[in-house]
């Protein structure tokens, strides 16, 4: 009879040391690189602004990102995460196969630098042998994946360049190539928040190192990553408010000189009059993430039985 209580607290002891052995394994750091893409005023494929979406990307605009993350599982299907971004984001124009923005003639760059704060959730987990996993999920499972859906907020820090006849590339924020500097309402802040969401894969190496990947978009609260959102204002007042940079601002405004939007008007002096669509402020911009990162767990030491 003792015998028997003796293994069935043995066995019960196992079992609740074997569902509590990952809080020794809750903290994971890790770092990646990847790709970027852009969606904005700028760019994009054929289709019109007016149908902004993924039909509108142009993966000849991709850049890269780097990232470091720092992980803390809550449960084992959920997490909490820290990550640190720099990635450059472009869009040009001359890539789009549609008239009306090829004729706009305007390109840019900007580096991104984001901090952000994410959640993410396991619906499918190799340590748990999948019991997740989403409906239609069997065949992830014989690949012995982790897999998570993640959603966050985060703040990030861009600073749109435009390149100047000279190839030289000049931030266009201080310009006010909308007539920002000229009186037509402020500056645009480069400090925005964004909302990260997205899916993402891990597969184990050892019982520390673990591969991913990761695709994830970012919705921001602003139209002015690419430094287009309303409408041009006319070139003599940017001049004007520019001082000695004024010859430089007024041709990022508009450095097409055969505009060939039918909607844009032109004063005697050919420069173009204000107040004529340049951009859609309808849409705030988005970017993507497709990051292939490494994990490394870190672990903490048992606590040993004390001793009598």
């Amino acid at each position: 009879m003792i015998r028997y209580c003796f293994m069935t607290v043995l066995f019960f002891s196992f079992l609740t040391a074997n569902s509590q052995a990952w809080k020794r394994e809750r903290m994971e750091v890790g770092g990646g690189i990847g790709v970027t893409n852009f969606l904005g005023d700028l760019g994009g494929s054929s289709s019109d602004r007016g149908n902004y979406g993924p039909q509108d990307l142009n993966f000849s605009a991709s850049r890269y990102v780097v990232q470091g993350t720092f992980r803390y599982y809550l449960r084992p299907n959920m997490t909490a995460r820290a990550s640190l971004s720099y990635a450059k984001l472009a869009g040009d124009d001359a890539d789009s196969k549609n008239p009306t923005r090829k004729d706009r003639g305007l390109k840019f760059r900007a580096p991104i630098f984001e901090a952000s704060a994410i959640y993410e959730f396991y619906f499918l987990s190799e340590r748990t042998k999948g019991m997740y996993r989403l409906r239609g999920s069997k065949g992830l499972k014989k690949l012995k994946l982790d897999g998570y859906l993640f959603a966050g907020i985060g703040l990030f820090y861009f600073n749109p360049k435009g390149e100047a006849e000279d190839g030289k590339w000049h931030a266009l924020q201080p310009l006010g190539t909308e007539g920002q500097t000229a009186g037509n309402g402020s500056k645009y802040s480069r400090f925005e928040g964004c909302i990260p969401m997205g899916i993402g894969f891990k597969k184990k190496i050892d019982r520390q190192l673990s591969l991913g990947l990761e695709f994830g978009v970012r919705m921001t609260t602003t139209d002015y990553i690419d430094d287009v959102s309303n409408t041009y204002y006319e070139q003599d007042k940017i001049k004007a408010a520019n001082g000695d940079k004024g010859d430089l601002a007024a041709y990022l405004a508009n450095p097409n000189e055969n505009n060939g939007w039918p909607s844009v008007t032109y004063n005697q002096d050919g420069s173009v009059a204000e107040y004529q669509q340049r951009g859609d402020p309808k849409n705030n911009d988005t970017y993507m993430f497709a990051t292939l990162s490494v994990t490394y767990k870190i672990k903490r030491k048992r606590r040993s039985m004390p001793k009598f």
